[in-house]
């Protein structure tokens, strides 16, 4: 969870506080929209009527977007071309300027739609922070993915990410780890196998079957597993994250076969309130 300190504006912890408990202030929300290209920035999403941000340890996509808004035509059929950054906002600050705090960036993918009681049509969409894109695809056709014996894990890491076009310069990691043995992940989970295991007769021995296409989500967590990092997961700023995790015991090894002990479930939330851990959320009705 962010402090309030971690804000846009630099008002203090203290000066957001006495706002928060002044018993007038208000909570409002802002959507930002960026080319995922270039990005550049559109104008803010002109009409949001609900927004809410949660996060969930046990989904592969740890931060998730709740939207409700009135149409907005550079959005309408436009899967994948943009990024969304929801801005949480409390005051009026002494100033009269408000404390505006971002949390997450999201892939912009396809609203439902529907016809409100004002005769209006209306959008909701559920959305996934940047690592939603490593689910999207893995190795494709006939071609491969190989680690090899040596490298630094990090580097893979890096090159995953520059596939799926999630920007390089937003990784935080810290993985020191290398591959002890070349690895090949075929673009079909039943074949992802040691180099050196082919059998002959299209045998290859150890199969490790998943069952369907691989994902770069799945290479990611194994990699992650095998540096001793945390499963990927997105910050608040839209980063891509790979952390040292403290609740695995793994050797930074083989980024197929790590050896993680029982790491708890947990679920948390972000909020600027006093409440402990709700979940950011806000209309106009509330």
């Amino acid at each position: 969870m962010k402090p309030l300190s971690a804000n846009r504006q630099g008002y203090s912890q203290q000066e957001i506080e006495s706002v928060m408990f002044s018993g007038v202030a208000w909570f409002g929300c802002r959507v930002e929209v960026y080319d995922r290209v270039t990005m550049n920035q559109l104008p803010d999403i002109p009409q949001v009527t609900e927004c809410s941000v949660d996060w969930d340890e046990t989904r592969e996509v740890k931060l998730g977007l709740s939207l409700s808004m009135l149409p907005y035509e550079p959005l309408r059929n436009a899967p994948f071309r943009y990024w969304v950054k929801p801005i949480f906002q409390v005051g009026p600050m002494p100033d009269n300027g408000w404390a505006e705090f971002a949390v997450g960036m999201y892939p912009w993918t396809r609203p439902k739609r529907r016809i409100n009681g004002l005769g209006q049509e209306e959008w909701t969409i559920e959305l996934g922070d940047i690592t939603h894109l490593l689910q999207l695809s893995g190795p494709h056709g006939e071609s491969s993915f190989w680690i090899h014996r040596g490298v630094r894990l990090s580097h893979y890491i890096v090159r995953i990410l520059n596939e799926v076009g999630i920007p390089s310069p937003n990784v935080t990691t810290i993985a020191t780890g290398f591959a002890l043995q070349d690895l090949i992940y075929s673009y079909d989970s039943s074949y992802r196998f040691p180099e050196g295991h082919y059998l002959g007769d299209g045998l290859w021995d150890p199969p490790v079957t998943r069952g369907g296409a691989e994902t770069w989500m799945n290479i990611m967590r194994d990699i992650h597993k095998a540096a001793g990092l945390q499963e990927p997961w997105s910050d608040t700023n839209g980063g891509y994250k790979a952390t040292a995790d403290k609740q695995w015991w793994v050797v930074p090894a083989v980024a197929y076969q790590p050896s993680p002990c029982t790491r708890p479930t947990r679920r948390a939330s972000f909020s600027t309130a006093q409440r402990r851990n709700p979940t950011w959320q806000w209309s106009p009705t509330s």
